[in-house]
């Protein structure tokens, strides 16, 4: 899409108006572009423009929260019901229920109690011949598909991150616990006979069996 017309910003910047996102993209064939229509990349190209105007301390920092109570929620929410979401406190800012002074977004809460009752991916339920690391990545996948490009390789790469942290500390623990098996064989005890509690007493003393 080429860029917005300087003469646009300009009309726009007169204009006693509360902004859009879809008032900073340029027109289709001289119409504007419809707020329904507006796709991930199409609303955050809008959303910077609009960031740039000229606005009072406290709207920027509304329009800041509002943004990112959307991002909080792109991971597990279709887009359309994030964008719905906007769409409502905006119109509660244009009818007076909402005030740029207000404080944090989340605070608004019919819409936010509608994010939350919209997910978009369910946990699926446990299936037959499914143990439960298969189902942990097959619901990492249905998580990933969900969000935007960029944001999926950032939460592949720490997934990725955290399923190695998991793997070594699960090795570590592994090791510890042979090794102990092999301390209390050494010692003379029949470890299946003794209880938790009882290995680390006689690991802690170093008993020698008699």
């Amino acid at each position: 899409m080429s860029q917005v017309p300087t003469r646009q910003i300009r009309r726009l910047s007169r204009a006693q108006m509360i902004y859009w996102p879809e008032h900073f993209l340029p027109h289709i064939n001289g119409s504007p572009v419809s707020y329904e229509s507006l796709t991930l990349d199409l609303f955050m190209l809008g959303y910077f423009q609009l960031l740039e105007m000229s606005m009072s301390r406290s709207e920027r920092k509304f329009r800041h929260l509002l943004c990112y109570e959307m991002f909080d929620r792109l991971g597990s929410h279709k887009w359309e019901v994030i964008r719905q979401f906007h769409k409502e406190v905006m119109e509660g800012i244009e009818r007076g229920k909402q005030d740029w002074a207000d404080g944090p977004v989340k605070d608004v809460p019919s819409v936010t109690v509608k994010i939350i009752e919209e997910p978009k991916v369910d946990k699926p339920p446990p299936r037959e011949g499914h143990n439960e690391d298969s189902i942990k990545v097959e619901e990492e996948a249905a998580r990933l598909a969900s969000m935007p490009a960029w944001r999926r390789d950032m939460m592949k790469k720490k997934m990725d991150e955290e399923r190695k942290q998991e793997q070594q500390a699960k090795q570590v623990k592994d090791m510890e616990e042979k090794t102990e098996l092999e301390r209390l064989r050494n010692l003379g005890y029949d470890e299946t006979k003794l209880a938790p509690w009882q290995r680390q007493i006689i690991l802690k003393k170093g008993d020698i069996a008699k």
